[in-house]
């Protein structure tokens, strides 16, 4: 259950009150849609978040202390806003995926000031039932220094878009959920993810939903997941990660990215490194730093759960992650499953609302390696 090749920093909830925080008012538990008209979609976002129009109407930038999420809509000649340096914005045309590709390329190698080729990794997905591109654009394999980059383009009656996600250390995880509440405005209006569902609708965990089987032969393992549902995984298994996203709710799964057992951590230093675990309580203590690093709590106000389970016939441990209990307010909890597989890690975390726990117990439960 390796998945090796030059690694990414990781894109870091209890399975009884999963995304449950003290207080519902907490900037990363309380969400908003934001609708974007001009490109006919919308997303749910962090409420405190503030659109910034560039003062062109195809691109709008919506930010907040987590990050930041750039949109850009080609006109009706398919025709594509690219910046290169501060005074530098044109449109070019881009009407297919390898010509968007050197866009979102040329744009990484001017704002990192770097002559070399970017590495360029690319999957297909689904957004709201359209076939989407997620790209992305990391350093040249050996090169230190410049960030990642992470897009997703669409097409949608006959225009391209492009989203862009530019995380800060706090929003770790972030994209997944984004990308999970998308949806188009066909008729116009769209809802709050706070909305009351319709009488009658399904729950998230209806046994009629089908559920299909996902195999990642390269990484050792396959799950089940609704049908409707997505995955996303780097070429050749070169990041750390793989993704399952559907309608609010996305589960990522964090691998060892070598033989040696490392496995991507952010430090309290807010930098991110392969570090080499050797226990789930190993596993355990990065996990409870990067909380610390994301949500600035003190050490004495962090509560850590953990209770023994099973991931694929294998001893695991649920661990939860949350202020303690005299904490007035504060960030949401986060549960994770833990577990040790041929002495490798192996890291599952579910990124959606309270509503989506018995869905996610459910799909834990359907885990197996193939060895």
């Amino acid at each position: 259950m390796v998945v090796r090749g030059s690694a990414r920093p990781p894109t870091t909830s209890n399975l009884d009150d999963l995304g449950e925080s003290p207080t519902p008012e907490a900037d990363r538990g309380r969400r908003t849609a934001f609708p974007i008209v001009g490109a006919g979609f919308a997303v749910d976002l962090p409420e405190t978040w503030q659109t910034r129009s560039s003062g062109d109407p195809r691109v709008v930038t919506i930010s907040g202390p987590e990050g930041g999420l750039k949109v850009r809509v080609s006109d009706e000649n398919r025709e594509i806003v690219t910046c290169r340096g501060l005074a530098r914005c044109q449109p070019v045309a881009a009407s297919t995926i390898a010509e968007l590709i050197a866009v979102v390329r040329g744009e990484y190698r001017v704002r990192w000031a770097i002559t070399m080729s970017p590495t360029i990794s690319q999957a297909r997905v689904t957004l709201d039932g359209a076939e989407a591109t997620r790209v992305t654009v990391s350093p040249p394999a050996g090169m230190t220094g410049p960030g990642t980059s992470r897009y997703v383009f669409v097409l949608r009656d006959g225009r391209d878009i492009i989203l862009e996600w530019t995380p800060t250390f706090l929003g770790a995880g972030l994209w997944n959920e984004i990308l999970a509440s998308f949806r188009f405005l066909d008729d116009g209006t769209v809802s709050n993810p706070t909305d009351e569902p319709e009488t009658g609708a399904a729950s998230s965990a209806d046994p009629l939903v089908p559920f299909k089987t996902f195999t990642f032969p390269d990484a050792g393992f396959a799950i089940d997941a609704p049908a409707t549902w997505h995955s996303w995984s780097p070429d050749v298994g070169s990041f750390g990660e793989i993704s399952l996203t559907g309608p609010g709710m996305a589960i990522a799964i964090r691998l060892p990215v070598d033989d040696a057992g490392k496995i991507w951590f952010v430090l309290p230093t807010g930098m991110a490194h392969a570090i080499p675990v050797d226990s789930v309580q190993d596993v355990v203590a990065h996990l409870v730093d990067e909380y610390r690093m994301r949500t600035l709590l003190d050490p004495s106000r962090i509560r850590v759960e953990q209770t023994q389970t099973m991931l694929g016939g294998a001893t695991a441990t649920l661990v939860v992650i949350g202020p303690d209990g005299n904490a007035v307010s504060g960030p949401a909890a986060e549960t994770y499953v833990v577990a040790l597989h041929g002495g490798e890690p192996i890291i599952l975390r579910s990124y959606g609302t309270r509503d989506k726990a018995e869905l996610f117990r459910e799909i834990v439960a359907t885990f197996r390696f193939l060895d």
